[in-house]
């Protein structure tokens, strides 16, 4: 017998033990087959979505933004740099934004016809056709574009289509298609008037032999519906910080068409930039054709006016004669006619600005107004204008940020005009500075006729305007120039690429996810069971007690003993596990058993039915018999009688004994197991088991068993329910305390302790069953099943 009383040990008898790496290892193989079932389930499946879930194609394509200082454009015009051309700043992420705009993608799905989608199944997966896959084409003439649908065509060897499956908004529509239509033809559905056309690659991918037969699923997604879900497949990233480079990848069922869709999306993005950035040289152009067409008129008006004025006066040429005397005022003159240039173009651009109050229009910049803070306004109100369309296009004026963009450009242009108006006032008061100091040169010319000095006047106007036009001439060829070199604002820096295997299902990760689910389902779900088990597992979970350890029986392979006649599972000459483990306890047994006692009474109970008293008594004492021992077993079980099961259950037993109606040599059932191993059944049921216990008869009867046999098995009910044991323990010199594995409250350990401490049981000691763990030395015990509910335990208890 093995004790179990480590004097070391203070740990209550209730105290939870946690399970081992190896004792959890042992438990996982035991459930090797359940396992491998879920491996084979999940393996399966993973198969099954592999072979029917749609491939996915990723394609990448790198973009330069570019900005100000960049070597291409910017350094190839520098020449127009006074002109504004390439000065614009840009903002990556606002340019990132606009990629990603509805309104961008709506001209890409309108261009490449991305509305309609074709499916075909091959196999279990949905493959999407497009471009050299795609067999035939379906025009819907009259659909609405805020409407979709769905339909099915069966293309037969013949030429002959069949429309079926009409879905309108995701509602079946009834379609009764009384002939076949065939290409070209136009015919009325449920989704408008449509027509099915051959592409130049129907029937290419057909062997010679095959028919040209298909079964195509046609998907027409309203505009918007197509936008959202192509803006869903688009992703815009940031590559480096250090480098204005956008990656844009698209994710789609055709990898040609998402080549497609980011070629067109680059393409649409930079005629969008260069109309934006046209905006400012049309709106220079306006104004330079207004104000060329006034200067023109007025410089005819002067010249006219000089001739008729010299015709009438007959006024020789006196610009030579005055010369001489202008020589001094020169100077003043010229810094008039500079002054006077400035004077009139700010108040051009000022009278110009206040007749374009939009805010959607830019305003001309570079016009030769010198003055640094006001072409920087002009510049800043320009970026704002621009990025209010940009943000306009992409959303609505209505939105909020427009709004706030047009409060801005308000308040920009009453900025600049205040400028201007400043500019103007400054300009002004040089000129009559100058004028002053141009006073005292005139008092030279008192002498000259007052023709001359009229004419003078009239030439000095005329040269001004001439200037002015020579200068205006000069803008409108530079901003003509700076129309015709308006570069894209993107570089392309990767052209459309990927890998050409499937980005999505990648097989190795599904099955590797599946082969990982499928070990920890089972797995996760026993270590979950076992740390979550408040029963007692083992003989670890023992450890705390003081109550000497018998020994423990494995589970019990339940299909093999199923039938009444292998009820016994000890057998001469059986070495099995169980039949070792039994030996194991008979022999602790032996040495727990005091040898001075003629004949030992042995009483075996417990705290819960179904412990396996019963299967463990007789199996006990069918060991003890083939070793030759007399051994008798009774059954003080009387409400059950599960020990009187393996004899038959006869009426007449212990009850009829205690009654006195029987004598109890005549109620034994002798050698019908075994020669050496004979049985007291409980016999009829009585109503009241406990007050026969007590009616005195059951010592003598005790006394006179001992004197025939080497030891006595008491089969008793469990001490918690009834006091049964409690009386049987009067008469025993022995006890065994049998626990079940997984049935036994780890929790109740500490009552356990407290009974063993009362001493109210006899020399008694603990018997753990049905366990799985190889504790005692025997291995695994996990391939004998168990013997519960339609076992030996249930049956026998």
């Amino acid at each position: 017998m093995e004790p179990n009383t480590d004097p070391t040990s203070k740990a209550t008898a209730g105290q939870v033990q946690k399970i081992s790496v190896k004792e959890l290892v042992a438990v996982i193989v035991s459930k090797w087959r359940w396992i491998l079932l879920s491996l084979m389930v999940c393996m399966g499946l993973a198969v099954l979505y592999l072979a029917w879930k749609p491939f996915s194609y990723s394609r990448e394509a790198q973009v330069e933004i570019k900005e100000d200082g960049d070597s291409g454009s910017s350094s190839a015009l520098a020449m127009f740099s006074d002109l504004g051309i390439g000065t614009a700043t840009n903002n990556l992420y606002n340019e990132m934004a606009y990629f990603e705009s509805p309104d961008l993608m709506g001209q890409v799905v309108e261009r490449l016809g991305l509305q309609t989608n074709y499916i075909m199944r091959k196999g279990l997966r949905a493959t999407v056709l497009y471009g050299s896959s795609l067999p035939v084409t379906v025009s819907f003439e009259t659909l609405s574009p805020t409407i979709g649908g769905q339909f099915k065509m069966e293309i037969e060897d013949n030429g002959d289509i069949w429309l079926k499956n009409f879905k309108v908004k995701k509602d079946k529509v009834d379609f009764d298609q009384k002939k076949p239509i065939h290409f070209g033809e136009s015919v009325m559905t449920p989704l408008g008037r449509i027509k099915i056309e051959k592409t130049p690659f129907f029937g290419k991918d057909k062997e010679e032999d095959e028919d040209m037969s298909y079964s195509i699923g046609v998907a027409r997604s309203s505009r918007i519906g197509a936008i959202k879900q192509w803006l869903a497949k688009l992703s815009v990233n940031e590559l480096r910080k250090e480098a204005s480079v956008v990656g844009l990848t698209v994710n789609d069922g055709s990898p040609s068409r998402a080549d497609d869709v980011l070629n067109t999306l680059i393409e649409v993005y930079n005629e969008d930039w260069v109309r934006s950035k046209n905006e400012v040289a049309l709106a220079s152009s306006d104004f330079i054709d207004e104000r060329l067409a006034s200067l023109s008129k007025e410089l005819s008006d002067v010249d006219s006016d000089i001739s008729d004025y010299k015709s009438d006066n007959q006024i020789p040429d006196l610009v030579a004669t005055a010369t001489i005397s202008l020589n001094e005022e020169q100077q003043a003159r010229s810094a008039i006619l500079e002054l006077s240039n400035q004077l009139q173009l700010a108040k051009y651009l000022k009278e110009y600005i206040e007749k374009n109050a939009s805010p959607t229009k830019t305003l001309p910049s570079n016009l030769g107004v010198q003055n640094s803070v006001l072409d920087a306004q002009i510049t800043t109100h320009n970026t704002i204008v621009h990025n209010r369309n940009s943000l306009a296009n992409s959303s609505s004026d209505e939105n909020p940020l427009v709004q706030s963009l047009d409060s801005q450009i308000a308040d920009s242009r009453n900025s600049i005009i205040a400028s201007l108006e400043n500019q103007i006032k400054v300009l002004s008061s040089e000129i009559a500075s100058i004028n002053k100091e141009k006073m005292s040169f005139q008092k030279n010319l008192a002498s000259n006729p007052e023709q001359a000095r009229y004419l003078l006047s009239v030439e000095r106007q005329q040269k001004v305007k001439e200037s002015l036009y020579l200068y205006l001439l000069q803008k409108k060829e530079e901003n003509q120039l700076n129309q015709a070199f308006t570069p894209y604002n993107t570089r392309i820096v990767a052209r459309p690429h990927g890998d050409p295997e499937p980005s999505s299902p990648k097989k190795g990760s599904v099955l590797a996810m599946a082969f990982i689910l499928g070990l920890f389902i089972p797995v996760g779900t026993i270590y979950f069971r076992e740390i979550t088990n408040t029963k007692v597992r083992d003989k670890n979970d023992l450890k705390g007690l003081s109550i000497p350890f018998l020994g423990e029986i494995p589970k019990v392979n339940s299909k093999k003993y199923a039938d009444k006649d292998h009820m016994v599972v000890v057998g001469v000459g059986n070495r099995n596990i169980v039949n070792e483990a039994y030996r194991v306890v008979r022999t602790n047994l032996n040495f727990m058993l005091d040898a001075e006692e003629k004949c030992p009474v042995v009483m075996l109970t417990s705290f819960n039915p179904g412990s396996g008293k019963s299967f463990i008594t007789v199996n006990l004492a069918m060991a003890l018999a083939i070793r030759g021992k007399k051994v008798l077993v009774i059954d003080g079980d009387m409400r059950r009688n599960s020990s009187s099961n393996f004899i038959g259950n006869p009426d007449t037993g212990l009850a009829q004994c205690l009654i006195g109606k029987v004598d109890v040599d005549k109620a034994i059932v002798r050698g019908k197991l075994n020669e050496n191993l004979d049985i007291l059944p409980g016999g009829k049921t009585p109503p009241n088991p406990t007050e026969l216990l007590e009616n005195g008869r059951l010592m003598p009867m005790i006394d006179r068993l001992r004197e025939e046999y080497d030891v006595i098995f008491i089969d008793c009910p469990p001490i918690q329910m009834i006091a049964d044991g409690r009386i049987f323990s009067t008469v025993c010199t022995n006890t065994i305390f049998v626990l079940r594995a997984g049935l036994f409250e780890r929790g109740l350990l500490f009552e356990l302790e407290n009974v063993y401490r009362s001493k109210e049981y006899r020399n008694m000691c603990l018997l753990l069953n049905d366990t799985t763990t190889g504790a005692t030395g025997y291995g695994g015990y996990g391939g004998y099943g168990h013997y519960g509910g339609k076992n030996y335990y249930a049956q026998n208890d």
